[in-house]
């Protein structure tokens, strides 16, 4: 899978953006509201109110728990390969 990683500079680029991984930050919700596919990662401490309260709305979505970065980053790309279709990023 061929990813191109953008970082807080690159806000102009979110209407092209096939997918966007986030926190509980306005660029999730923004994001959502661009209509793209939301890898949502919220905080462990109040993760089952948040993330019923604040999930990204009519989007394709994978909602996972954070926590330290070694532990969720094989999430993060699990959930990334499955909303693009798999490893090959559905190609």
């Amino acid at each position: 899978m061929s990813c191109r990683w953008t970082s807080r500079g690159g806000r102009r680029r979110w209407p092209a953006a096939t997918l966007v991984v986030s926190r509980d930050t306005g660029s999730l919700h923004l994001s959502s509201a661009l209509k793209r596919p939301v890898v949502a990662v919220y905080a462990p401490e109040r993760f089952v109110e948040n993330s019923q309260q604040f999930a990204p709305w009519r989007v394709p979505s994978r909602i996972l728990r954070g926590g330290a970065f070694d532990a969720v980053a094989p999430a993060i790309l699990r959930a990334v390969e499955d909303l693009l279709g798999g490893p090959s990023g559905g190609a």
